[in-house]
């Protein structure tokens, strides 16, 4: 009876999915998203006919990065879903959390709060500054939701990517330096 209840919910949010295509904006999970991405994996589809699919979607709860990063990993997305992906990711940062990946534990009560703050004062005072120089490269992506205009028609596609600056940043002696890169070809 529970596959048949979960088939059920998977096949309404194909269905769902395969509304946006009429340009109707259609809520799912993240857990029927994931099964709709499967399912166009296995039919071929166009990577600019999924990422039209993907733009008129909504979720209703967070795509967490680590999973967004396991469907990017589990899926070969052509670069235009991906980016949809990653804006259906971007939008739904501040939705709760599929109820499957909510803390199970209960809050510390108030001695432990102060335990645990006590702990992180410690870490900030005597740890990092123990800590070894590094360096890394930080990319920041930028969107906007204006209209833009292509070979002389103005569109509004929703979200769309503008820029994406990459800066190299070091940590030295407790600072932190940083320094723009010319941007990738």
């Amino acid at each position: 009876m529970r596959r048949f209840i979960v088939l059920l919910a998977v096949a309404a949010a194909a269905c769902s999915l395969h509304a946006a295509a009429r340009n109707q904006l259609v809520h799912v999970t993240v857990r029927q998203l994931q099964q709709f991405l499967q399912d166009q994996q296995t039919r071929r589809l166009s990577d600019r006919d999924l990422a039209a699919k993907l733009s008129a979607a909504q979720l209703s709860e967070q795509l967490t990065e680590f999973q967004l990063d396991r469907l990017k990993h589990d899926l070969s997305l052509g670069p235009e879903s991906a980016t949809e992906l990653d804006i259906l990711a971007d939008l739904s940062a501040f939705l709760n959390p599929p109820a499957a990946d909510a803390p199970t534990r209960q809050p510390p009560d108030s001695a432990a709060q102060k335990q645990i703050l006590s702990a992180a004062q410690n870490f900030a005072a005597v740890t990092l500054a123990r800590l070894p120089d590094f360096m890394a490269t930080r990319t920041t992506r930028s969107f906007e939701d204006i209209p833009f205009t292509l070979g002389g028609k103005t569109t509004q596609s929703g979200l769309h990517p503008v820029q994406t600056s990459i800066r190299q940043v070091a940590f030295r002696d407790g600072r932190e330096f940083a320094q723009d890169l010319p941007p990738a070809r």
